[in-house]
């Protein structure tokens, strides 16, 4: 639209008369960009308006009457007025109003095609509010709004906007998951026999947008706790991503993407099962998954990635390590650190078979302690064969959990565990769901949901 020189000579020329009749005479610099914010907002309601005079009013008529969803007809009554709240302040708008007189219902088809609802908010609004909230409290959210933007909106009317935006995300995954779950299911009855014919293979969002970055992608899961519907619940956290396989000193993620909600971890693993298919997991050369140790997370591991490599995150093993030393040596023990330390570094330099063999000639010297050494003991036996670290480091491989342990910061304690929070079920999805998809960088998924269906 602005892509000819005349029309920017042009607009160039309307501006300088603006500055010349309503910026005032600045001083400073703070002065003319304060002019210029002024004359921009009392222009764009205006200038919004007269861009859409083409396509409002009349010109949304389409005839006499519609086709009603009952099966009937809906006449045209008249034009209807409406005030909406966009990017730019206020708008009004007329529009065709039909109605049918079998059904009782209305339609205004303007209001479908841009993706209008009962709310007087536009999608590209609903959108840059559901953002900001998926990073601030709702008050400082709309603080913000308003500084930032001049938008003026109480921070209830942004909490509904997140349920709504946030609401259809969640949706969404949980379609992906159960499309994931029935794509699993016709898997295996066509490997069964069951079915002579194969499923298609799940075209993947992510691979067109970012390819196969690499021979090796990672899997991680955990949770954290948050304040939901009156009491302490785990929201778990999933997180799929690439590693600069040049990276050294530090690992360096190349690409990632988050899902959370507050599931079982068998609700759950379907869900990062649907995030990992969407990232095309099977073309990728090795499958890594990481965890913390918690039996539940191996379970999602092996049914969801049954391909994938397990590694016990190195520092989980390493602090097991250190409550047996406690457990032997005692508690605050410079005997205990030391051993621990010696120990730990063969761990990781030579894996954890001369470790468990060392483990085995230990004593503790009280009957609580020795059970706190065999439990601490099973623990390390019952991951042996996910702590060959001399060989995942000769190999390249990521030995820390580190990544989801950070997600878990960012996705839950940033933004659903600050002083004083607590959430109904409803809206902690919702804001899970727009966060993770923020975080990921899915800002024309977001854009795409603000819009009714």
């Amino acid at each position: 639209m602005l892509t000819s020189s005349a029309m920017r000579q042009s607009l160039q020329q309307c501006a300088q008369l603006l500055c010349e009749h309503c910026g005032g005479s600045p001083t400073s610099l703070a002065e003319a960009e304060s002019a210029v914010t002024k004359i921009v907002e009392a222009l764009a309601p205006f200038m919004l308006e007269q861009l859409l005079q083409p396509s409002t009013g009349r010109h949304t008529y389409q005839g006499t009457a519609l086709a009603c969803p009952c099966g009937e007809q809906a006449r045209f009554v008249g034009y209807r007025k409406r005030v909406l709240l966009g990017l730019w302040g206020s708008v009004r708008v007329q529009r065709a109003y039909y109605h049918c007189a079998h059904c009782h219902t209305g339609q205004l088809p303007w209001d479908q095609k841009q993706g209008l609802d009962a709310s007087d908010f536009t999608p590209a609004l609903k959108a840059q509010v559901a953002e900001v909230m998926a990073h601030l409290p709702y008050r400082s959210g709309v603080s913000l709004l308003e500084r930032l933007r001049g938008v003026h909106l109480p921070p209830s009317s942004a909490e509904q906007i997140v349920l709504e935006v946030g609401g259809r995300l969640q949706q969404e995954d949980q379609q992906q998951a159960s499309a994931c779950q029935q794509w699993a299911q016709a898997a295996l009855a066509y490997q069964w026999g069951v079915s002579e014919t194969p499923p298609p293979v799940p075209v993947g969002a992510y691979r067109a947008r970012h390819g196969v970055c690499g021979k090796r992608l990672y899997i991680s899961l955990d949770g954290a706790m948050a304040h939901l519907d009156g009491d302490w619940h785990e929201v778990k956290c999933g997180l799929v991503y690439t590693v600069d396989k040049n990276a050294t000193a530090q690992d360096t993620l190349l690409e990632r993407a988050y899902t959370a909600a507050a599931q079982s971890a068998e609700e759950f693993g379907w869900q990062l099962a649907a995030l990992a298919q969407a990232w095309q997991a099977d073309v990728y050369a090795e499958l890594i998954a990481i965890g913390d140790g918690a039996k539940s997370n191996w379970s999602v591991f092996a049914k969801h990635f049954p391909r994938a490599l397990q590694i016990l995150d190195f520092l989980h093993a390493s602090q097991h390590l250190f409550a047996a030393a406690e457990a032997v040596f005692g508690k605050g023990n410079e005997v205990a650190r030391t051993w621990w330390q010696s120990w730990s570094q063969t761990l990781k330099e030579q894996g954890p078979f001369p470790v468990l063999a060392e483990l085995a000639t230990l004593q503790a010297p009280t009957a609580q302690a020795q059970e706190d050494l065999e439990r601490e003991r099973a623990y390390l036996q019952s991951n042996a064969l996910r702590m060959d670290y001399p060989g995942y480091r000769a190999r390249g491989l990521m030995i820390g959990s580190g990544p989801v342990e950070a997600a878990c910061k960012v996705i839950v304690g940033q933004r659903l565990k600050q002083a004083g929070m607590r959430w109904s079920r409803a809206g902690a999805g919702a804001v899970l769901a727009l966060r993770t998809r923020v975080l990921s960088g899915e800002y024309e998924t977001i854009q795409k949901v603000a819009r009714a269906a």
